[in-house]
């Protein structure tokens, strides 16, 4: 019984005494008289809660960014039609005037369900232990490598605003920070464990314990979707863009009704055929003016498992087609893949229930997402009197894919800030995401795992400061020599004590920061007794940005020219064999002790292997 009615551009419209007027432009008599024929008896409400002042501000915010024309929020009104007026005949009425551009029902409100197959304790590996850990935190490419991002200044999301716009939250969980509310919810059917869990992915505290949110330094504002004024997704939309800056986040956890979902009834999971918000024009109009405003919009890809590349995408829909290319909202939209839980998948694979095509940008996971709320990892058993301290094993979705995403934009974002002096915009954070994340597997589209180590050091590139770290010099260079020999790895330009480590490795792998280390101030030489592959990388210590960066790796590998003892001979030679064969190993050598190994690693000081006895 509620229509949604967006009145053309070139009329501005407001309310004034509970009825729409026109200002600063002229409409016929004939016209206004039809408008309060089709009116009478229901009740006008502006669709927006924030005022005219700021939808218009915002309006102009945007128009000054991208010279773009703008669509009009403040032209956007609701209309509760009279008890027992038929809905279509007055859907059809309001659209045969001349000042209406558009006119819809209000949707019904669409739970964002997290997936029930991932939901239960131990459902994912079977060990419980295993399924409570955050591994999306991991580096690249099993997750979006925060731990990493964390190390450095500029890397938690400090003053950067996020805001959530869904049902509900508990705001009194304990592992959340302070949350701003835009104003509290007034859902009469869903419970806050879906919000809670959202913003735990993002920001959750850093305070020892429970988990540990991507941007645990952001500022979290909620924006909830049902409120005193009724169910109304543009409206949580523009609160949030109102109370937000440009540069800062909004994260739309709803999805809603597209041209293939079925009855609830009929559904074979609760999801069934939605499709992103911005498929009803007045979520895309909200987002459009956000997005040109600087808001940078993260958007959920719906759990619909749908290929919104299909004709019945491209059609339809009052001429509305926001999946196209030439008509982007602006908005990320976020799809969801495997994490690395999903036994006998791909991981970042696109998970079998999400949203795909060449409108999705990037992906989070899908499920195994371990965070607040719902109680079923902690304490187990969700008794009401503990809700501040419940924690969930298996959050999923895209609802779970887009804060995982989310919060790695406001360490970038963070980051941007700090390097450059200005805030990213949403064309540039939506480039940085999809130009360095882990690329996604399968073949239908939902784009790539963000990987933070790679997004910083693109900013840092971009901007030209990041430090070009110089390889270690190994002496003497590869070469056939004569055994026992002295081998020194020496600092590179700029490098000294205060600020490098050298690290090395005798079989030729790549070094780590967990590899053996080299002291070239206090006089460490290497002596080899057996010819080997020395393979070296130095790890400097930037001040300035707060990191240690990796050089290049040096190599080199060293033959003995003077063996003391005969090469062993292995019989019979290389081949293939039925299993249960037996090896022998000979020396020409009188009196010779034979060492072996059979992982194919040269025998060293190190790597000594294991006695032959024959």
């Amino acid at each position: 019984g509620v229509l949604r009615i967006k009145f053309s551009d070139g009329v501005p419209m407001r309310l004034r005494d509970g009825s729409p007027i026109a200002i600063n432009a002229r409409v016929d008599a004939a016209t206004m008289k039809t408008l309060d024929r089709l009116s009478a008896g229901g009740t006008w409400q502006p669709l927006h809660d924030v005022s005219e002042n700021a939808l218009d501000a915002l309006r102009q915010e945007g128009v000054s960014n991208t010279q773009d024309s703008l669509p009009d929020l403040n032209n956007y009104m609701r209309l509760t039609l009279p008890a027992g007026t038929d809905e279509q005949s007055a859907l059809q009425a309001f659209r045969a005037l001349s000042i209406v551009e558009w006119v819809g029902l209000m949707p019904r409100p669409e739970v964002s369900s997290a997936i029930p197959d991932f939901s239960q304790a131990g459902a994912i590996t079977g060990n419980l232990v295993a399924d409570r850990y955050q591994r999306y935190l991991n580096a690249a490419p099993e997750g979006v490598d925060a731990r990493w991002a964390w190390l450095g200044s500029d890397s938690s999301g400090s003053g950067i605003r996020i805001c959530d716009l869904e049902y509900d939250v508990n705001e009194n969980h304990a592992d959340l920070p302070t949350i701003k509310l835009l104003p509290p919810a007034a859902d009469p059917v869903y419970d806050d464990n879906h919000g809670t869990a959202v913003m735990g992915i993002m920001a959750a505290r850093n305070n020892g314990y429970g988990i540990k949110g991507i941007a645990y330094n952001a500022d979290l504002y909620f924006a909830a979707t049902y409120t005193v004024n009724g169910f109304s997704i543009p409206a949580a939309i523009t609160r949030c863009a109102d109370a937000l800056r440009a540069g800062d986040i909004i994260v739309i956890e709803a999805q809603t009704q597209g041209p293939n979902t079925k009855p609830k009834a009929e559904r074979e999971w609760a999801s069934e055929g939605l499709v992103p918000v911005e498929w009803d024009k007045a979520a895309y109009d909200a987002i459009k003016v956000a997005v040109a405003a600087g808001r940078i919009v993260f958007e959920a890809g719906a759990n619909g498992a749908e290929d919104l590349d299909s004709s019945v995408y491209q059609s339809g829909n009052g001429g509305h087609h926001p999946f196209q290319a030439a008509n982007d909202s602006g908005a990320i939209m976020v799809g969801a893949g495997n994490s690395p839980y999903v036994d006998g998948e791909d991981p970042r694979a696109p998970s079998w229930f999400t949203n795909y095509g060449a409108t999705m940008d990037v992906q989070g996971w899908g499920d195994g997402i371990v965070t607040t709320g719902y109680g079923d990892l902690h304490p187990g058993e969700a008794s009401e009197s503990e809700r501040n301290l419940w924690f969930k094993r298996s959050f999923g979705g895209t609802s779970g894919a887009t804060p995982i995403v989310a919060g790695s934009a406001a360490i970038l974002q963070d980051t941007f800030k700090a390097v450059n002096g200005r805030v990213a915009t949403p064309a540039e954070m939506k480039t940085i995401l999809r130009s360095t994340g882990t690329g996604q597997q399968g073949n239908q589209t939902i784009g790539p795992l963000p990987d933070l180590r790679a997004a910083i050091l693109k900013i840092y590139t971009d901007a030209g400061v990041l430090p070009t770290i110089a390889a270690p010099v190994i002496t003497p260079g590869d070469g056939t020599y004569a055994m026992p020999m002295e081998v020194t790895i020496g600092y590179g330009a700029g490098q000294n004590q205060s600020n490098t480590q050298i690290r090395y490795t005798l079989n030729g792998s790549e070094p780590t920061e967990d590899s053996f280390i080299f002291i070239p101030s206090q006089g460490d030489t290497l002596y080899l007794n057996y010819g080997a592959t020395v393979t070296a990388r130095a790890f400097v210590r930037d001040n300035a940005l707060n990191r240690t960066f990796e050089s290049p790796t040096s190599s080199a590998t060293y033959v003995s020219s003077t063996p003391k003892v005969a090469t062993p001979v292995i019989s019979p030679g290389a081949g293939s064999y039925s299993q249960g064969q037996q090896f022998v190993i000979t020396s020409a050598t009188p009196g010779a002790s034979i060492r072996y190994r059979t992982d194919g690693r040269s025998i060293s000081f190190f790597y000594p292997g294991t006695d032959y006895t024959g």
